[in-house]
């Protein structure tokens, strides 16, 4: 209770530095109540010490305007511990919008980090129009943070593979995915590394049982043409980490498929295509 009375105290201090314009303070002092909040101990007294941090934030934000995104962030964090990520979600999109210095050497990376955790937990809701209409967004918002983000890319990259995997996108899933796998600084297994690649390699398995159920007709030609995709994506990959576990497995029934309703031709221009031998770097 008397931390709870300390939180209550600390937001008269916070007004005051909002009637005085001074940015410096709010932000400090507003940082200093969330961490408090957070100390409380589960249960009804911490959830309304969040949504009284919230309410009061939010009273604030179109007084700062210069600090809106670090607001927007706050209650980004607030209504996350509440389990609520489509707001958070909404609000880390503000904070990104309206922040001042997006770059590599600012604390923006924290602030995309935020939106991707508040995107993540979306994807583990049910499905509805609501929860896609919200990821496809966030995919595309994503997309478009990657030449701000160049040092993140793999992990941009992922997380919109991700989406599309979520939307039931692999054909769109499946490149995204590659380059995550293909730009991660750290590929060891002692890393989230691993999760890359099995991710990656659930889109190639996808992308190549979805084509492969059109075996004839006009749409045979589209089917060849996404499981040539799915070929030299795998050969690519397999260039690169040539013992990746689960490669052949998942990319060998594509050149197959290809061979058995393309057609030899449609193999040697996938390899054409490839630059590279596939069926050899597939197979190791």
């Amino acid at each position: 209770m008397a931390l709870l009375q300390e939180i209550g105290g600390m937001w008269n201090r916070v007004r005051e530095y909002v009637r005085s314009g001074t940015d410096t303070a709010t932000i400090g002092s507003v940082s200093i109540v969330v961490s408090k909040a957070s100390r409380l101990p589960e249960g009804p007294r911490k959830q309304k010490a969040f949504e009284d941090i919230i309410r009061n934030i939010e009273g604030t934000i179109s007084e700062h305007p210069e600090i809106a995104y670090f607001l927007h962030a706050q209650v980004g964090n607030c209504v996350l511990r509440l389990s609520r990520p489509q707001e958070a979600l909404e609000h880390f999109g503000a904070a990104i919008n309206k922040h001042p210095s997006p770059t590599p050497t600012s604390d923006f990376p924290g602030y995309v980090d935020g939106y991707l955790d508040a995107a993540q937990r979306i994807m583990h809701l049910p499905l509805s129009k609501e929860s896609k209409t919200l990821l496809d967004s966030a995919a595309v918002r994503t997309e478009s943070l990657i030449p701000k983000l160049p040092f993140l890319e793999y992990k941009l990259q992922a997380f919109i593979g991700m989406c599309r995997l979520k939307l039931d996108q692999p054909q769109e899933a499946l490149s995204h995915l590659e380059k995550a796998v293909l730009l991660h600084p750290n590929p060891t297994p002692e890393s989230d590394f691993p999760n890359y690649t099995t991710n990656y390699l659930a889109s190639v398995k996808l992308t190549t049982q979805r084509a492969a159920e059109h075996r004839s007709g006009k749409r045979l030609k589209t089917s060849i043409a996404r499981i040539t995709a799915v070929v030299q994506s795998t050969a690519r990959v397999g260039q690169t980490y040539p013992q990746l576990e689960g490669l052949a497995h998942e990319g060998l029934p594509a050149v197959a498929w290809i061979q058995r309703y393309g057609g030899v031709k449609a193999v040697r221009r996938a390899q054409r295509d490839g630059h590279i031998q596939i069926t050899r770097t597939i197979a190791g």
